[in-house]
């Protein structure tokens, strides 16, 4: 529906990027990190930017007046927005958090500790 660079100007305009950080019992470090996105918006709006997501292969799911994009389809999103691209330092976090998941140092305790300290909990 939306071409690819309207997308990504509403992605970068209208989402936000979050990052939990969960205590879970099977875990070796007993944290789990979870990425997700978020856009708020009117239901017509969120359907619509539903479909462009689904046209580049990137599942969404709606909950109340929000559409969400989780872990597994996040780095498919991050992909389609260009570095360069004036960003605020929540997505440049993100942006950090996602690649550092995909080396599986999220896994690590100094790899938690960054996260931690990046989102400013320790």
């Amino acid at each position: 529906m939306f071409p690819k660079q309207v997308l990504v100007g509403i992605v970068i305009a209208k989402a936000v990027p979050v990052i939990k950080i969960k205590r879970s019992e099977t875990n070796k470090i007993g944290y789990t990190i979870l990425p997700s996105i978020i856009i708020r918006s009117n239901i017509t709006f969120l359907k619509d930017i539903k479909l462009s997501l689904s046209q580049h292969q990137i599942e969404s799911k709606f909950y109340n007046d929000e559409l969400i994009i989780t872990s597994s389809n996040i780095r498919t999103l991050i992909n389609l927005i260009p570095e360069h691209y004036p960003t605020n330092k929540d997505w440049k976090e993100f942006r950090i958090i996602v690649s550092m998941m995909q080396r599986k140092e999220h896994l690590t305790l100094s790899g938690l500790e960054t996260i931690m300290k990046m989102r400013g909990i320790l």
